[in-house]
């Protein structure tokens, strides 16, 4: 029996989105609180990191003299001076915010001179906003800290600056914050914080300043309404899951009962899926999922088409033929039968993970898997000819 799910598509709306608290990760595993405004989600803290996300490190450069002369990304600690950097992040010159190797946690940028102006004009314009997106009290900022609300929940520090010559200076009165937009060949828009009055100022400065980061959403990542995996534990092989026209067709062992059965899916980062993962559902007939996209208003409806064998696996599916153990698994398993031929890993996405052939007549192969993330898999041997496929959990804790 077949079951088919198709997909309707939503449409867009822009509004504000629900202010979550939800964390970001950056390459150096320094974990960020987030804030929706509006239709953007920010960092509320000031970026730490002090690699690129490819791994490349980004220098710390801590003579005066040599900072003043660069033409590259670095970044400065505060009067160099670690224990600034917890609280106050670090101090990062336009060339390191702009490089190509990325600077922000997959899936984030640097805000654009547009989407600072999309927040401050969200808050009110640049004469209210400012205080807005102060943190609150005296604790960070100089007294008075005028009209420090932090309704939005910004969070905005007085992490001081980094002169074009290397000098430090303000700290606890100003916060200036990169755009990744060019005002000229030497300068580059900016935004700053004030503690003397509620407003956020527009300018530009030079390259060679150190000012603090805050990284925004990727507009795209909050729209996306994918299906990544659907399993079923009774299921042959992988699921076949077609993004372009949104359906999922699934293979399930011959005399299955499609009335009770309990997928696992997973979806888009930060998606939700209605009815959930895990919930017990009646296949017999067609099932429809709506996945609603981070932004909570973008929602695609998937189909899935769930279909019973109608043929054997060869005759070694017969557990008298062979044997996969332990599993669950960690590290290694073992596999028993008769003239083992090659071995296949392949995830639920259907991709390829490990592959071994055997010349010999092999009747007992570990397989080692300790390098394998914890999931699901599905192992496929080849003896005699014929052809297996067997479901296979991995425990491992990395």
């Amino acid at each position: 029996m077949k079951i088919t799910i198709f997909i309707i598509f939503a449409s867009f709306i822009f509004l504000t989105i629900e202010n979550q608290a939800q964390t970001v990760t950056d390459y150096d595993g320094n974990v960020y609180n987030t804030v929706a405004i509006g239709t953007q989600v920010w960092m509320a803290e000031n970026l730490k990191v002090t690699h690129y996300r490819n791994g490349d490190s980004i220098p710390n450069i801590t003579v005066a003299s040599q900072w003043s002369n660069l033409t590259s990304g670095a970044y400065g600690i505060y009067n160099n001076d670690s224990s600034y950097a917890t609280t106050y992040g670090l101090l990062y010159n336009w060339f390191a915010v702009t490089d190509t190797s990325g600077i922000c946690p997959t899936g984030w940028h640097i805000p654009t001179d547009a989407e600072w102006t999309t927040l401050t004009d969200f808050l009110g314009g640049v004469n209210v906003a400012g205080g807005k997106m102060k943190e609150i009290g005296t604790t960070h900022w100089t007294s008075p800290n005028t009209g420090a609300t932090n309704s939005s929940g910004f969070t905005g520090l007085p992490g001081g600056v980094r002169s074009s010559n290397g000098y430090f200076y303000s700290i606890n009165d100003y916060g200036y914050w990169w755009s990744s937009t060019e005002a000229s060949t030497t300068m580059a828009w900016r935004r700053h914080l004030y503690a003397y009055n509620a407003k956020i100022d527009v300018g530009y400065s030079y390259k060679t300043y150190g000012y603090s980061v805050r990284c925004i959403r990727d507009t795209e990542s909050m729209t996306e309404t994918d299906i990544t995996t659907f399993s079923f534990a009774e299921q042959i092989g992988v699921a076949d899951i077609n993004s372009t026209v949104h359906t999922v067709e699934i293979e399930v062992a011959d005399g299955t009962d499609l009335t009770n059965l309990v997928p696992t899916i997973t979806v888009s980062a930060g998606a939700t899926i209605n009815p959930l993962s895990g919930v017990a559902q009646d296949f017999s007939s067609d099932v429809t999922y709506t996945v609603t996209a981070e932004d909570g208003l973008t929602t695609q409806d998937w189909i899935v088409t769930v279909f019973c064998s109608t043929t054997q696996v060869d005759d070694i599916n017969n557990k008298e033929y062979y044997r996969i153990y332990p599993n669950p698994a960690n590290d290694i398993f073992t596999v028993e039968g008769k003239n083992i031929q090659s071995i296949e890993i392949t995830n639920e996405l259907g991709q390829i993970i490990l592959r071994k052939e055997y010349n010999d007549a092999n009747n007992q192969i570990d397989v080692n898997i300790s390098n394998l993330s914890s999931g699901i898999y599905f192992v496929r041997i080849l003896a005699n000819e014929k052809t297996a496929i067997e479901k296979l959990i991995i425990n491992n804790a990395n």
